[in-house]
């Protein structure tokens, strides 16, 4: 019991890994996203904790400028802002961004909150965008807090920056001369003024575009007018509103005094309105070197920043498109761990349950019989649970591979259904098969195209009632893809049948109608899942059609290349269920083995407990070796013909179990390389068989140990060596 606790918890800690891994692929396309960030950095909105430093594009470590070590506290990098002289504002109003407001946006359903910080001192604009989504595990707030530079146009300022340059290079010469100058250089620009901060005077050097009142265009004699005046004209007539109170900071007559003294240029974007609507126009001040004088430019940016809008739009979009995929991602993990969950603890519970009660119940056989086939039963259900994970997992990761060979397609819808001909017999249900294939040589895997067949036939085995009827017809149909023969599959059962509802949802993971107190029927709700990912995967479509009372009918389309010309491959191993020789004929060939020196090579002591005791009771001589390593080391100092036998275990710490056999397959004494080699394993689906014979074993055995399963496999390695 604890064996199988542990190997459910390791599989269950696998499954949840490659679940995790999936967000990955949700982190990397944020990180996308916020390419053309400043910074970004992420907060619980819960208790205001930041546990990253906030690192910038360029690697700028933001946190440590502002004086923070992680972990520290949202409203601590908003105290820092504030001393940078920085004012936020959102929907036009002044306002901070505390947790409180974000709280109350996200309660009120806002997912992304934008606002605006502006920088007093250098007149820079940061775009905000705060992405709040809830993580399903802890229920808490988490903020992507995303910064944008918006006052920046790059593109305008590197066409225009080699004229400017030269510009304040050749400015102290006479006031005309610089006019002449500033008139050649500024082409780029709508709007050019020469501000005199000393007398506190503007004169228009260039008036394109219609930004101001009360201005005559230039032409003549040198016209100054008066600056505060003109400004607060211009601000109060055409700025719009929500830019009015940053634009009055802009062009008060002490920041110009401030860019002649620092010798600073001051650039930045605004929103004008005029009667056609809202533009946006960038500004720009230079000082001239050697007088108290500004050039001042304004350039109208419609086009670069509806660009940047349409831009920021479409980020948007992708960023909501990703924070959906996040959340459905979360959902179904979590739906997917309590499904599981749920499934795990039934038969466990009945495991655990049972074991209590046999206890207690030593002395009374019937019960003690009784309770061990009710553990054995549970134990199956919880391994076919487990398997079939595992088989989800390993589709999903990509693990899965082609592996088309050239078989005869008879062959292998006949091994399919030699597996049900008994059942179906003994639940007195009529099991008609039927091919209508012309081409009889085709290229297929047959391991998928069997589990496929398999659980879908398994289905209409355990929902048909007895005096039912099951039909399994393969019939060939001019194929709509070149080069290929296309081959339609159907299973049909007048069984229970499915409602219509449930039809939506029958390929989803833990999918089913009824559950087992229900129905009376024990699944794993994973097997249509496995179904549709394998058909998906070989190319194919699958189809279903049922009615509830009168039962359900599957159509699984498959393309397969010929293979007429080609030496057909047979499979080289067999699963117990399609073997037509009695148990009792291989129990009597197993006892005549007795005798026989086994090396088992097997790391948890527990499984080679069991499987010591289980030889041992058979007549078997069997030693132990406690990994692969140790394993080659005692083949190579016993001399050849010592064990007839090595049962290898697969994963093992030093030298897993492949690398031990191709030691051994390699071993320069012929007789002890050619050494039986069984792979005893917890891999057990059909393609870690065929994974054991590629690597040089001779044959598989899984995991837990069945002594059915143990005797056939020694038994057909034995007698073919």
């Amino acid at each position: 019991m604890n064996r199988m606790e542990n190997t459910v918890t390791v599989d269950i800690e696998n499954k949840i890994d490659e679940i995790s891994n999936k967000y990955d692929t949700e982190r990397a396309l944020i990180d996308t996203i916020t390419m053309d960030a400043i910074y970004s950095y992420r907060f619980d909105l819960n208790t205001g904790i930041i546990a990253e430093d906030i690192i910038g594009k360029d690697g700028i470590n933001f946190s440590t400028i502002m004086g923070l070590v992680p972990p520290f506290t949202y409203e601590s990098v908003i105290e820092a802002t504030k001393s940078a002289e920085a004012e936020c504002f959102h929907n036009g109003e002044i306002q901070e961004c505390t947790r409180e407001i974000l709280l109350k946006a996200y309660e009120e359903g806002e997912r992304i909150y934008e606002a605006f910080i502006h920088f007093k001192n250098n007149g820079l604009i940061y775009k905000m965008t705060y992405v709040m989504t809830k993580d399903s595990m802890t229920g808490h707030i988490i903020v992507l807090v995303i910064a944008r530079d918006v006052s920046m146009i790059k593109k305008r300022e590197e066409e225009s920056d080699e004229k400017l340059e030269k510009f304040r290079d050749n400015m102290n010469s006479l006031i005309g001369k610089q006019m002449e100058i500033v008139s050649a250089l500024s082409k780029d620009y709508l709007n050019v003024y020469l501000i005199d901060t000393e007398k506190e005077e503007i004169e228009i050097i260039k008036l394109d575009g219609y930004i101001t009142n009360g201005l005559d265009k230039p032409g003549g004699e040198a016209k100054r007018y008066p600056y505060a005046s003109i400004c607060s004209n211009y601000i109060e007539s055409r700025v719009f509103k929500e830019d009015i109170s940053m634009m009055y900071e802009v062009m008060d007559i002490s920041t110009m005094r401030e860019i002649v003294e620092k010798r600073s240029e001051l650039i930045g974007t605004y929103r004008v309105l005029i009667e056609d609507g809202l533009h946006y126009y960038q500004y720009k001040y230079i000082p001239i070197l050697g007088t108290k004088s500004v050039i001042a430019g304004f350039l109208n940016v419609d086009t670069v920043i509806l660009n940047e809008m349409k831009k920021e739009l479409e980020q948007k979009n992708a960023l909501n498109a990703a924070l959906d995929i996040a959340e459905k991602a979360n959902k179904a993990k979590t739906e997917f761990l309590f499904n599981m969950s749920h499934d795990i603890r039934t038969p466990m519970n009945a495991i655990i349950g049972f074991s209590d009660l046999l206890d207690k119940h030593l002395d009374d056989t019937d019960k003690i019989k009784d309770y061990i086939r009710k553990i054995k039963s549970s134990s199956k259900y919880l391994l076919s649970l487990i398997n079939n994970i595992l088989e989800m997992s390993r589709i999903e990761s990509g693990k899965v591979e082609l592996n088309e060979l050239p078989r005869y397609t008879g062959e292998i819808m006949d091994g399919i259904c030699n597996i049900f001909e008994n059942q179906m017999a003994a639940k007195n249900i009529k099991f008609i098969r039927e091919s209508r294939v012309k081409h009889r040589k085709l290229y297929c895997d047959s391991l998928k195209m069997r589990e496929i067949f398999v659980n879908i036939l398994g289905n209409a085995l355990k929902y048909t009632e007895p005096g039912g009827t099951v039909r399994f017809i393969s019939e060939e149909v001019p194929s709509d893809r070149e080069g290929l023969v296309k081959v339609v599959s159907t299973i049909e059962d007048n069984g229970i049948g499915m409602s219509e509802k449930y039809l939506e949802n029958i390929f989803e993971e833990f999918s089913r109608e009824r559950n087992s107190t229900e129905s009376g029927q024990v699944g794993t709700g994973l097997g249509m899942a496995i179904v549709k990912k394998l058909v998906d995967f070989l190319g194919g479509t699958i189809e279903v059609y049922s009615k509830v009372g009168e039962g359900s009918r599957f159509v699984v389309t498959l393309y397969h290349r010929l293979a007429e010309n080609e030496n057909i491959v047979y499979e080289e191993y067999t699963n117990s269920d399609e073997t037509n020789v009695s148990d009792t004929d291989y129990k009597n060939r197993f006892m005549k083995l007795a005798g026989r020196r086994i090396l088992v090579a097997e790391d948890n002591l527990l499984n080679a407990e069991i499987a010591i005791t289980i030889l041992e009771e058979a007549g078997f001589l069997v030693e132990h070796a406690e990994d692969g390593e140790k394993c080659v080391a005692i083949i190579n100092e016993k001399e050849a013909g010592y064990y007839d036998m090595i049962l290898m275990d697969v994963q093992m710490p030093n030298m897993d179990g492949y690398e031990a056999t191709k030691l051994i397959r390699n071993l320069s004494d012929k007789k002890k390389a050619d050494i039986p080699i069984v792979a005893v394993t917890a891999n057990a689906f059909e393609q870690d068989k065929k994974n054991a014979l590629d690597a040089g074993m001779n044959g598989h055995i899984s995991k837990p140990l069945n002594m059915l399963e143990l005797r056939r496999v020694l038994v057909d390695v034995f007698e073919k060596v």
